[in-house]
């Protein structure tokens, strides 16, 4: 059952996603400095996490590196609920399609029950944006009663 970011929750990360991106999130120990936090992509494997507590595994499907980048949040005695966690922003290599997973093995989402955003026409690629608007003039001629 995917959560509220089309991805999943784990013990030691989460992972949301969009068309176009997936979003890890790795818990990080309480107290962790900056600097002891070690992030890396590859395009099908990832490191991340405290240089004594590192995460790393390969990606379910592959992922543009030069395209990712990682952010650390630390506690703020503004949020309500304090943690520390870097964050990756992944960009998919293919994206038109969800992901059932992001880590090999790990279980899968049903990707049927993914709830999509809503997307403009100009973000589309060509190819799709071209079947989209045939769909737009079908409906609209069949709302008309101009096709059988």
């Amino acid at each position: 059952e995917p959560n509220s970011g089309n991805g999943c929750h784990h013990e030691k990360y989460s992972w949301k996603q969009t068309l176009a991106e997936v979003i890890l999130h790795v818990r990080l120990p309480q107290g962790t400095n900056g600097k002891a936090v070690v992030c890396d992509v590859k395009k099908a494997m990832f490191k991340a996490g405290q240089k004594d507590q590192i995460l790393a595994d390969e990606f379910d499907i592959p992922v543009k590196p030069d395209d990712c980048y990682w952010t650390t949040v630390f506690n703020s005695s503004r949020c309500l609920r304090s943690s520390q966690r870097t964050m990756g922003h992944c960009t998919k290599c293919n994206n038109m399609e969800w992901w059932k997973s992001v880590v090999k093995g790990e279980p899968e989402n049903n990707t049927k029950k993914v709830a999509p955003e809503n997307s403009k026409l100009q973000d589309l690629d060509g190819e799709t944006r071209q079947t989209v608007k045939k769909m737009m003039v079908w409906d609209f001629l069949l709302l008309r009663g101009r096709l059988e």
